[in-house]
């Protein structure tokens, strides 16, 4: 269970890492993935740790990772992927 807030952002940060690999998606994308995806949704998420929305989450916590370019249309940086594991599957997936 997540019971801290810093399990709640991790998990938050893996979810995105995973459906924002490609693409721009808006927020309700996200919500829906994540719904069908998790045991623990993002919306879920965002409101336990006491965010009013996945927005206000992502703009509260995650400036860094997710970038705004549209009314709740998000796409990922750079940032979000810059871990080893998922650097390699990048990497992977621009040579296919």
């Amino acid at each position: 269970m997540l019971n801290t807030k810093a399990a709640v952002i991790k998990e938050v940060r893996s979810q995105l890492s995973r459906f924002l690999l490609s693409n721009r998606h808006t927020i309700d994308w996200l919500e829906n993935e994540s719904k069908n995806e998790s045991e623990d949704p993002i919306e879920k998420l965002a409101e336990k740790i006491g965010y009013n929305s996945t927005a206000d989450l992502l703009h509260g916590e995650f400036r860094d990772c997710v970038k705004f370019v549209g009314k709740n249309i998000i796409e990922a940086t750079p940032k979000l992927y810059d871990t080893p594991e998922l650097q390699h599957i990048i990497s992977l997936q621009k040579r296919t």
